[in-house]
């Protein structure tokens, strides 16, 4: 699959640093989301993120690992949290997308389904 346009954008970023083009967020959400209800855009990311499933590549957010924030670049690397100048979110979710998790010992186990919860 190949974009209709803006890939170089999107290229010029992943290669801005080390960190740039690996996974930076997954974030999970359901139909149940107040701003997704809402049926509208904002064209704000940090709205809009919040309406579906999304995705980023770049920086982690690092609030988000015990201890990472007072930790070095290095440090995070260690401790395979991504550091990066680039962090770009994409909104992945749709009623159709079906998120499975998977065991240490290979079972695939179902977590979102008809952009409902069915853990």
């Amino acid at each position: 699959m190949k974009a209709d346009a803006g890939a170089e954008v999107v290229q010029a970023q992943t290669q801005r640093d080390e960190g740039a083009s690996y996974l930076g967020e997954v974030a999970l959400v359901d139909g149940s989301s107040r701003v997704g209800q809402t049926g509208v855009v904002f064209y704000n990311t940090l709205f809009d993120e919040n309406a579906s499933c999304h995705i980023a590549f770049g920086k982690a957010i690092t609030r988000t690992v015990q201890g990472a924030g007072s930790q070095s670049p290095e440090e995070h690397r260690a401790r395979g949290v991504n550091h990066s100048s680039v962090h770009t979110d994409f909104m992945i979710g749709d009623p159709e997308v079906a998120v499975d998790g998977v065991t240490r010992d290979g079972e695939a186990v179902p977590i979102l389904r008809d952009d409902r919860w069915v853990l």
